[in-house]
């Protein structure tokens, strides 16, 4: 589970994104939980650095993109903006912190779940996520958004 729970939720990201899902589907709206938040800043960054972007790495040889702007990647919006508009992603703040994701990744992707009595649960859910966003300072609009974005993207 460590490293093979993180791959599903990776390629799904990718596979909306790329495929270009997101963008024919503007309305598409995707939650993403049970599967922690630690990988997210990981493929935002990933995802990010294969589009126009050109490397020259310590061996001197030339390495392009993948992806070029215009020609292979055609999309109006970085992948960064897609998921910002589009997915929610919620953590295990029992078992991993948000602290150490939330400044890596925009703000309004993360947002509160519980499925206590369940394991990964907690009784004391949204005290220990209150806990852990004061740690990282969090302000009134980002604990809004945390706690009640995902259902008003969702309409419910």
């Amino acid at each position: 589970m460590i490293a093979g729970g993180q791959t599903a939720p990776q390629l799904l990201i990718a596979a909306l994104v790329y495929d270009g899902l997101l963008e024919r589907h503007p309305k598409l709206n995707v939650v993403i939980e049970e599967v922690g938040i630690d990988w997210l800043p990981y493929v935002l960054s990933a995802m990010e650095g294969s589009i126009g972007h050109t490397t020259l790495p310590r061996d001197d040889e030339f390495r392009p993109s993948h992806l070029s702007v215009g020609d292979s990647y055609t999309l109006p919006l970085t992948p960064t903006e897609y998921v910002q508009r589009q997915v929610r992603v919620t953590p295990l703040p029992a078992s991993n912190p948000i602290g150490r994701v939330i400044s890596n990744v925009p703000p309004e992707v993360l947002c509160f779940s519980s499925d206590y009595p369940h394991v990964e649960g907690s009784a004391s859910a949204v005290e220990l996520c209150q806990r852990q966003l004061d740690e990282v300072h969090a302000d009134d609009a980002l604990r809004a958004a945390f706690f009640s974005d995902v259902g008003d993207l969702l309409g419910v």
